[in-house]
């Protein structure tokens, strides 16, 4: 992620900023998407977990990630998947 810090131009429009940002973002990033095997394990970590509201979400985001081979996560929110095992917290 980059941080801009100083700008040379005076006039900068934030529009161009957000498009730096968007496209920086684009060329750094990937999108993950729920497959047989993260279903498998959304399914199975579901059963082991239970959980209840929202953290479903973070099942699933764990199961995603953990089904790609990605075992580490960065997040600001560590409390939402400190007791999930099968993942490591990086915190952000």
């Amino acid at each position: 992620m980059n941080l801009l810090l100083y700008c040379p131009k005076k006039n900068i429009e934030i529009i161009d900023i957000l498009d730096f940002v968007y496209n920086d973002m684009l060329a750094n990033s990937i999108l993950v998407y729920p497959n047989s095997q993260s279903i498998k394990f959304f399914t199975e970590l579901c059963q082991k977990y239970n959980p209840k509201g929202n953290r479903v979400f973070d099942i699933e985001i764990a199961s995603i990630t953990y089904a790609l081979g990605i075992k580490n996560i960065a997040t600001f929110n560590t409390k939402d998947f400190e007791n999930i095992t099968e993942i490591n917290l990086i915190n952000s």
